[in-house]
């Protein structure tokens, strides 16, 4: 007896393939990957390339999320953020919701939002990343503050006296942004942010500017100690005068958030807006 199968039952067959980036002593690994397999998903534990995956899947914390991006390189493929360690913004799904949000995965129900990235201009070491999907940071390395000379479209803004500078994407205004006073910003706002952390001059803000901008940073320490830069959570060292130049990244990030899991519900859950803290 023959038996035809037509494309779409083809499609059904074939199995879901999954890059799953993680900490390897993770201690709620085992029962993550318990998951996957009963759900017959396959997958490969912190690949070098993911072609020929479906989904990347982030297990994890945020650190671990910002890792998992790197890893990834330019092959952005979709990625999803199953937390197991502590706030997770961008691992928006809990470890005890995983199984659903696999099958979910399987089941193609699902968003995608587009999170726009910095691409860094300058000497980077090449271990460094040069582009940054949370934010960018030039940092005192002692005790003295430092200068740090902003230009954007070759406009001189001013000098910040202060313990250094933060450049955030809107992914990133949840992050050291927000810690600092910046505004939080929706994925979709097409905007930098870029934030002062404790300057000497008290009228200095945040300052929210288009991501078309190119924006140019130059730090001058004092006794000629070197200047810490960051680029999500990789750092380096830099040198008194070393500059830098920030421009929005021709790649985006695809991050995928499961039905009715919405941006501003992230926010309510993870701030706790709405609820009221009095005993």
């Amino acid at each position: 007896m023959v038996f035809f199968i037509n494309f779409a039952q083809t499609k059904l067959l074939k199995k879901m393939k999954i890059a799953l980036y993680t900490r390897t002593d993770n201690p709620s690994l085992g029962d993550f990957l318990e998951i996957l397999r009963a759900n017959s998903v396959d997958f490969q534990i912190n690949p070098t390339a993911t072609k020929g995956c479906d989904y990347a899947i982030s297990f994890g914390g945020d650190g671990t999320f910002l890792s998992s991006v790197r890893k990834m390189g330019r092959e952005c493929i979709p990625i999803i953020g199953v937390n197991s360690g502590r706030l997770g913004f961008l691992s928006t799904v809990q470890k005890d919701d995983a199984d659903l949000a696999i099958k979910e995965l399987i089941n193609n129900n699902f968003d995608t939002i587009s999170r726009s990235m910095i691409k860094i201009i300058g000497e980077i070491p090449a271990e460094i990343p040069h582009r940054a999907l949370n934010e960018f940071t030039i940092q005192k390395s002692g005790t003295a503050m430092i200068m740090i000379e902003i230009a954007i479209d070759n406009q001189d803004v001013g000098t910040y006296w202060a313990d250094g500078v933060i450049v955030s994407t809107p992914t990133g205004s949840t992050a050291y942004s927000m810690s600092v006073g910046g505004a939080i910003l929706t994925p979709g706002c097409g905007s930098f942010i870029i934030s002062p952390i404790a300057p000497h001059n008290l009228n200095i803000r945040p300052l929210v500017v288009p991501d078309s901008s190119n924006i140019s940073l130059r730090a001058i320490t004092r006794n000629n100690s070197h200047a810490i830069i960051t680029i999500d959570n990789r750092e380096f060292r830099a040198g008194s005068g070393r500059g830098f130049g920030l421009v929005r990244s021709k790649y985006e990030l695809q991050t995928i958030h499961l039905k009715g899991n919405n941006y501003y519900q992230t926010l309510r859950d993870k701030l706790l807006w709405g609820v009221d803290l009095r005993k």
